[in-house]
């Protein structure tokens, strides 16, 4: 971390692949980590138990401590000027375009890279005579991006989602059909009793 900086200008999308999952982590809205967080502190205030509250006061301060973790990795990673890195790396302070300039006058005198090309996706790099980065795989970038597309998906099915979670708890807790079909169909199922006494 202490040698990262400019990221977010130098590679857009590594930004946007950490930008997305950082917030869907951290519980912001839209994004389908609040939904979740939202549903289970719902849950929490409408069983009303003192452990209940507890449990919702330490999930939002949980979701506030993660997004200051992200927030400050973002903006050392990412938002400061490499500049300002404490070991900056040589291949950031250099910036896209003096690295493009070294990759032209590389390829000008016939010499191969071990086959990786620019993509502006920036992860590692190493100096040497002639500076060389070491690029983001493409199967790396292929399953980031999956797993951003997964989690906005669950963002925008939510509701059909919460349905049918809905469905999947009230059927396992209806313990009538299981009993009479181990019992018999005219087997007489006792109520379930509560916690609170209640049916």
């Amino acid at each position: 971390m202490d040698r990262l900086g400019g990221l977010a200008k130098l590679s857009p999308l590594l930004a946007l692949l950490f930008f997305i999952p950082g917030m869907n982590l951290a519980g912001i809205p839209p994004f389908s980590g609040f939904l979740g967080k939202v549903g289970l502190m719902q849950a929490g205030i409408e069983l009303g138990t003192p452990l209940a509250y507890a449990l919702v006061i330490g999930g939002v301060l949980t979701s506030l401590l993660t997004l200051l973790a992200v927030a400050r990795v973002w903006n050392r990673a990412f938002w400061r000027r490499p500049s300002d890195a404490e070991h900056p790396d040589p291949v950031l302070l250099a910036g896209p375009d003096e690295d493009a300039q070294a990759d032209g006058q590389v390829q000008g005198e016939g010499r191969q890279d071990g086959g990786a090309r620019r993509t502006g996706m920036l992860l590692t790099s190493r100096t040497s005579a002639t500076r060389s980065a070491t690029l983001l795989p493409r199967t790396m970038v292929g399953s980031t991006l999956g797993l951003v597309a997964l989690g906005v998906s669950l963002t925008v099915f939510a509701g059909p989602l919460f349905g049918l979670s809905d469905r999947a708890a009230e059927d396992m807790l209806d313990r009538t059909p299981y009993i009479q079909a181990v019992m018999g169909g005219d087997t007489v199922v006792p109520p379930v009793r509560t916690a609170g006494g209640g049916q």
